[in-house]
């Protein structure tokens, strides 16, 4: 057998197809082997929070988590909270989020005192199981 020829698709399918010879003469397709990355069923495989590190005390600040599912099937019940000591707690719920797909809620949090506030984002779902991300806000007058 001579060197795969290996394709990706989109869907996280990855095929790798041998060629062989015989007599001068190439017969591709000859081997084919295919594999998926997704995993089986719903699982929350990644979570990001974007937004500012530091805030004004009393002021709004505007945060937006991005939660990927990489399985291979639909998470649902989909809850996002952001708490910290010092900041209002903040809470928001996606349906579901399909197969392969990254959806993105925004938080709205605003601390009530100064200093180092560490806040952690928590998303839950009922069967894709959760992911926790922390993140440290500076708050000043």
């Amino acid at each position: 057998a001579g060197n795969p020829s290996i394709t990706a698709s989109s869907d996280g399918t990855v095929t790798a197809i041998w060629s062989r010879f015989k007599g001068g003469e190439e017969f591709v397709n000859d081997v084919v082997q295919t594999a998926s990355t997704a995993q089986p069923g719903p699982m929350i495989s990644n979570v990001e929070v974007s937004g500012p590190s530091k805030v004004e005390k009393g002021r709004t600040a505007s945060y937006t988590v991005a939660i990927t599912n990489a399985g291979d099937s639909k998470v649902t019940g989909v809850s996002v909270i952001a708490r910290g000591t010092g900041i209002t707690s903040s809470r928001a719920t996606l349906n579901r989020i399909n197969a392969g797909a990254t959806r993105t809620v925004n938080l709205q949090i605003q601390p009530s005192r100064t200093g180092r506030i560490d806040t952690t984002f928590r998303v839950v779902s009922t069967n894709g199981g959760s992911r926790t991300v922390s993140k440290t806000i500076t708050v000043r007058e």
